[in-house]
């Protein structure tokens, strides 16, 4: 992975926990059970030496969470003669084929849910190899598709 995509998806991995920490303390302000207003936590937020361990911690996962996230995986599998398969099982996966070349295919969420809560990073992607195939993407995702198609190739 080259080091522009790597941070890009430090940077989307830190806007992810921003929003979510923003919705947890919004949450918190609508249901009465903050016991600060907004002012107070933000000052906090930056001017307490909590709040300096919190942004710390943030931005501490955002730089490592790329490197763990992300996968490759190879499953022994002919694509040639089972290329439909794959795709029909991807495709019950929530993905979709998006591009396809010689030896890559390319795969985005279905969902227009998925990519936005994805931030865009939906992409899943498919190097055909002599008799395998290698995985790249989301660890989750990629864990469920590796699954499902070995039980694909055990069928064989």
């Amino acid at each position: 992975m080259n080091v522009g995509v790597y941070f890009l998806r430090v940077f989307k991995y830190l806007l992810r926990m921003v929003i979510l920490l923003s919705a947890v303390f919004a949450l918190m302000l609508v249901t009465g059970t903050s016991e600060v207003s907004a002012e107070v936590f933000i000052s906090n937020l930056f001017d307490t030496e909590k709040g300096s361990i919190l942004l710390i911690a943030l931005i501490a996962v955002a730089l490592t969470y790329p490197k763990f996230g992300y996968v490759k995986r190879t499953i022994i599998i002919d694509f040639t003669s089972n290329r439909d398969g794959i795709l029909q099982i991807l495709n019950k996966s929530g993905y979709s084929l998006y591009a396809e070349e010689e030896s890559k295919i390319t795969l985005r969420a279905t969902s227009p849910f998925k990519r936005v809560i994805m931030l865009g990073d939906d992409k899943m992607t498919l190097n055909k190899e002599r008799n395998s195939i290698i995985i790249e993407g989301v660890r989750k995702d990629v864990a469920m598709a590796e699954y499902r198609l070995k039980t694909l190739s055990e069928k064989e």
